[in-house]
């Protein structure tokens, strides 16, 4: 008879077997379904799935910012109820009861949920908005720095540090703490950061502090500055802070011409103000020693295209001015197709191509050529073109020194 009844008693053992792990398997798959749908950002799915305390947190702050304080401190509630160091809960609550109460009813809240949420964003930033409002600059790099450090929110905390630019007392802070060239130095400047038009006066203020304190700024960390000035017509402006920085308190209406290393600065990402050496092609402009050891800009070009080898941007005023330089010419072509050419911003032209450099032989040739800046050109273009030549010419070749702009 036992042997008889054995599969019978093993089929009923398999068949508890598996109701068990079945019990068991439900609340996991439940828990995974749930965690998905938090995933997706479906805190109503993860809710009804397993109504868990990250669920009822999400669920409170989509009501919050739909305009429902009310739901949102009941849900918050509930999810502090299952888990009382719930940061987006502590600060869901906190921000209902700003809004049902008084601006400062959750703040205590708040306060907390910074302290604990360091990758809560949105608990950041009112810890920051806060202690903007309050002028409290070191708190705010402190609190910046952090997350900065953790990778949170790096253009939010860089932001905020460009605001504290604007108070006098509180961008003393900023720059000292910038003078101490911080990992996030650089992205501070960097120009994919927008520098509104209120704050082009502090941007520069923080230029010239930095320079005063032995921090001075390199061309590309002031190159978006000037940039944002110049759209923001307050080029003159720029233009003296690139003089003080970068021309050494020089009075030349064109700094740098005499194309050495350091009046340039070479290996630097330019400013608006320094020469722009291009090369297209066959065609461009480099800093090089001529033949006689002099450092200048050789130029050199080839096709049949016109094409700009080097430029940079001029604020002169209005009047008669006269451009002044030599020339090494290095092919006989170099004269004809190698020149200099000015125009307004917006493509006015002040100085055109056609007054040729009668080359000597291989000596430097001086040259002098007279243009008149009108009323309503704040801004100009100066460039070096090369005009498309044939095959059957040489292509034109040169160096370029000691290059001026006098008034005429």
């Amino acid at each position: 008879m036992s042997d008889l009844r054995a599969p019978w008693w093993k089929l009923l053992l398999a068949a508890l077997v598996l109701v068990v792990v079945a019990l068991l398997a439900a609340p996991i798959l439940t828990i995974g379904a749930a965690n998905r749908a938090l995933g997706a950002d479906r805190p109503d799915q993860a809710a009804q799935l397993r109504p868990n305390a990250a669920a009822l947190a999400r669920l409170g702050a989509a009501a919050q910012r739909a305009g429902r304080p009310q739901d949102a401190a009941r849900l918050a509630q509930e999810a502090l109820a299952a888990s009382p160091i719930n940061v987006v809960a502590i600060r869901t609550l906190g921000q209902a009861r700003a809004k049902l109460n008084a601006p400062t009813a959750g703040d205590e809240l708040l306060l907390l949920a910074s302290k604990w949420g360091w990758r809560d964003r949105p608990t950041q930033f009112w810890a920051l908005e806060k202690a903007l409002r309050a002028g409290q600059g070191d708190v705010v790099l402190q609190r910046g720095e952090a997350m900065i450090r953790l990778n949170s929110n790096r253009q939010g905390a860089l932001l905020a540090f460009r605001l504290l630019a604007n108070d006098p007392a509180t961008r003393a802070l900023l720059v000292q703490r910038l003078a101490l060239r911080p990992d996030w130095r650089p992205f501070f400047f960097e120009p994919e950061l927008p520098i509104g038009a209120n704050q082009l006066d502090a941007m520069n203020a923080v230029l010239l502090d930095l320079a005063r304190m032995g921090a001075t700024p390199s061309r590309g960390e002031a190159a978006a500055t000037f940039r944002a000035m110049l759209d923001g017509n307050k080029g003159i402006t720029a233009f003296g802070t690139y003089r003080r920085l970068f021309a050494r308190g020089g009075k030349s209406l064109l700094p740098g011409g005499d194309f050495s290393p350091a009046s340039v600065g070479a290996g630097q990402t330019p400013t608006p103000f320094d020469w722009n050496l291009r090369q297209e092609g066959a065609a461009g402009a480099e800093l090089a020693r001529a033949p006689d050891g002099a450092e200048s800009l050789f130029a050199s070009a080839s096709g049949s295209a016109d094409a700009m080898l080097a430029g940079r941007t001029l604020l002169l005023p209005p009047g008669s001015y006269v451009l002044t330089g030599r020339m090494l010419a290095q092919s006989a072509t170099a004269g004809d197709l190698l020149l200099w050419t000015m125009t307004c911003r917006g493509g006015r032209p002040v100085l055109s191509p056609g007054r040729p450099v009668r080359a000597q032989g291989e000596t430097w040739t001086k040259f002098a050529v007279p243009f008149t800046v009108p009323v309503g050109c704040p801004i100009q273009q100066l460039e070096l073109i090369a005009r498309g030549g044939d095959d059957t010419q040489a292509p034109p070749e040169a160096f370029f020194d000691d290059l001026g702009i006098a008034r005429g």
